[in-house]
């Protein structure tokens, strides 16, 4: 995510990249891609689970939901955004058993 500093427009970016997961096979060769980051800006890299999961009405949190938290957390730190998602994810999903993993790890750029 990057804040435009003379807008103060928010734009959250998705780098993903097609292809084997990370581990999957050892011999697996990727592409790379580079981007660069300002200070401020924040990186969440996550697992599938998070966006796929279901809740209780059988509803995906999904990428456009993501990207609204995100847009309306920018100016979190990264240990409070951390916590704030984790919250926004626990009342999306409620009871509802997980099928798949949720994982994420956010970087906030210095």
């Amino acid at each position: 995510m990057h804040k435009n500093p003379k807008t103060d427009k928010i734009k959250v970016t998705s780098l993903t990249n097609k292809g084997n997961r990370l581990g999957y096979d050892l011999n697996a060769e990727f592409r790379t891609k580079e981007t660069k980051f300002e200070k401020g800006d924040n990186i969440l890299m996550f697992t599938d689970g998070l966006i796929e999961c279901t809740n209780t009405e059988q509803e995906e949190y999904g990428k456009r939901r993501l990207k609204k938290f995100l847009t309306e957390n920018y100016e979190k730190g990264a240990e409070e955004l951390k916590l704030a998602l984790e919250h926004e994810v626990t009342d999306f999903f409620g009871d509802e058993p997980k099928a798949d993993d949720v994982t994420f790890i956010i970087l906030k750029v210095i």
